[in-house]
């Protein structure tokens, strides 16, 4: 059998049938993190699955020879799964059958090009959405901005990392602006859709004509993820004049990037300072307050069953961002659902033990070098200053802040971050100290050890 000549569809329909074989053989309580296996690509060797979460993949790599196994057999060759993590796929949940046949029917009478258009989505709003000191800023545009589009705040640039919320309060933006002003036109798009449909007018000249009505005709303009937009020098092309007409006309234009654009590199320069001239505003990962608040209400729209000990200690322990914390929401539900008792702490750990060890692993793996290398790239100083003796401000707040992320993130020793740099264990321990103090009162050392935190999460 030729695996080259396998038409996709043949591809997916054995996977689907290696994953229920795979589901026959592995316990009830891991029978979730397998149905979130989803299927990306097959080449002669390797197959290649994305998972929605790292917890999802620590709690299905064990299963993988397996999966390795029933694979070759279904497809007559050895073949091996490679896994990645795609935090943008949406968590599966354990479906009755009354579920499954409602959304079989729904999908079979959904026309091809319902599936080439997306809408807002409306269960995302700003009154669901839980602010925090991590958001609030970005919250207060959308409600600008949802009260007076096209007028202030345009264009606007929200970005931040996966999970932070940047999508809800896109579609919170399109929908309060459309419950405010009915007859507007809104339009939303993904950058993986805008690139796909500009595509199409290249040859077509019908579709040329149905690109230029949709979105030269907005009055609101919401485009996701422009990160994808980099090295598409045509399609940057084409955004740029939609930009010019819609903003020369007062319409609104909001924008999401999992970056700043100063740190988008294929971006073109002319299009660049567009976005530089508009309101750009981050959101940082959600401090523990915001992440029970979140837990709560995700466990009230989804009627979760859980206990307050249960959610205090996933959002001690879940610090990354709202998707992977919703994430183990749902993942101890379905285990719940699965095994047909409720989820106790202890059953809470032991699903959660694997995510958490994984990431402990990781902040153990950072080096001092490593932690003075992003700090000293952050601020804009050579390493080769921080570790020496100089006493000048431009130097010394560096050096403190570098210190602090050693013994509080890296979780180093005084007489270690002595060692590296050639001063004694006191000298260390005040610096710590004072870092401690100005970070309740000092908001520059605040904002500079949540970002260099963020980026040495991502290292």
């Amino acid at each position: 059998m030729g695996y080259d000549k396998n038409p996709m569809d043949n591809n997916s329909a054995l996977f689907d049938k290696a994953i229920r074989q795979l589901g026959d053989l592995v316990p009830k309580s891991d029978l979730l993190f397998v149905g979130n296996m989803a299927l990306k690509e097959i080449g002669e060797k390797e197959v290649f699955i994305s998972v929605p979460s790292e917890f999802v993949e620590n709690n299905v790599k064990k299963h993988i020879p397996t999966l390795n196994n029933i694979l070759s057999e279904l497809f007559e060759r050895e073949l091996k799964c490679i896994i990645s993590v795609d935090q943008n796929q949406k968590v599966k949940k354990t479906k009755d059958k009354k579920e499954e046949k409602t959304e079989a029917k729904e999908k079979k009478a959904e026309s091809p090009l319902k599936k080439k258009n997306e809408t807002l989505n409306k269960k995302y709003t700003l009154s669901n959405f839980i602010r925090g000191d991590n958001s609030n800023l970005a919250y207060e545009a959308a409600q600008i901005i949802s009260k007076n589009p096209g007028t202030s705040y345009n264009p606007c640039l929200i970005y931040g990392g996966v999970g932070l919320g940047k999508t809800h309060l896109l579609y919170a933006i399109g929908n309060a602006i459309g419950d405010n002003f009915p007859t507007k036109t809104i339009v939303y798009v993904s950058s993986d859709l805008f690139i796909d449909e500009f595509i199409e007018t290249l040859n077509d000249n019908s579709a040329k004509n149905r690109f230029r009505n949709k979105y030269r005709k907005a009055d609101v303009l919401l485009i996701d993820d422009i990160q994808f937009l980099q090295k598409k020098e045509k399609t940057q092309e084409e955004l740029f004049h939609i930009f010019n007409d819609l903003y020369e006309n007062d319409k609104q234009l909001v924008f999401t990037s999992d970056r700043p654009i100063s740190e988008l590199k294929d971006i073109t320069e002319r299009l660049r300072t567009r976005f530089i001239r508009g309101f750009n505003v981050d959101l940082q990962p959600p401090p523990y307050e915001v992440r029970i608040a979140i837990a709560r209400q995700k466990c009230k729209e989804r009627n979760l069953k859980l206990s307050n000990e249960i959610i205090e200690y996933v959002c001690e322990n879940v610090k990354t961002n709202v998707r992977d914390l919703e994430g183990m929401l749902t993942t101890l539900s379905g285990v719940s659902e699965i095994l047909g008792k409720p989820v106790t702490i202890d059953l809470a750990k032991e699903q959660l033990r694997n995510f958490i060890n994984a990431s402990n692993t990781k902040k153990l793996n950072i080096s001092i070098d490593d932690i003075f290398t992003v700090t000293s790239n952050y601020f804009n100083v050579s390493l080769v200053d921080i570790r020496g003796n100089s006493r000048s401000t431009r130097v010394q707040i560096p050096r403190q802040v570098a210190t602090y992320l050693a013994h509080s993130y890296g979780k180093y020793t005084f007489s270690e971050i002595g060692t590296y740099l050639d001063k004694d264990h006191t000298s260390i321990s005040y610096t710590v100290n004072k870092v401690e103090g100005l970070i309740s009162s000092n908001e520059s050392y605040k904002k500079a050890i949540k970002d260099i935190s963020l980026k040495l999460d991502e290292s």
